[in-house]
């Protein structure tokens, strides 16, 4: 059995979070809406997620700064959903590590096939091993020569 993507979903505007999280449910992912950046932060630091849609213009912790400390604390792509739609917002978003970034309003059956297109990238995606360093130097033992 296949496990269900886990999507976090944080936006202020809580008819935006519930629809976002509403379609997701509907596509068979899990989905969880969080309603300001410091819930996201308590959010992501009990549960794991495998993708966040993040609202950039919220108060107290608005999504630039959200991205950032998500990415302190987990591997998790983020999918950038805002009515800020200058290309200068856009290029901090992905300078700040986002791997989408889609306007409001918004399509939802696109904004669906964009969180699908990167749960499929991510999970076709090798996984390189954890570094493996050598036993400390005064194990290490030479054959004589």
């Amino acid at each position: 059995m296949e496990k269900r993507a886990h999507i976090l979903v944080v936006d202020d505007e809580q008819a935006i979070a519930d629809l976002v999280v509403n379609l997701l449910v509907a596509e068979g992912m899990d989905a969880l809406a969080c309603y300001s950046g410091q819930a996201a932060l308590d959010m992501l630091a009990r549960t794991p997620f495998d993708l966040a849609i993040v609202d950039i213009m919220m108060p107290g912790i608005d999504g630039f700064e959200l991205c950032v400390r998500m990415r302190q604390m987990r591997d998790i792509p983020v999918i950038f959903l805002s009515a800020k739609d200058e290309e200068a917002d856009q290029v901090v978003g992905f300078t700040l590590g986002a791997e989408d970034y889609v306007t409001k309003p918004f399509r939802p059956r696109e904004l669906v096939a964009r969180v699908k297109a990167r749960l499929r990238r991510r999970q076709a995606a090798p996984r390189l091993p954890r570094p493996c360093f050598p036993p400390a130097p005064s194990r290490w033992t030479c054959a004589p020569i």
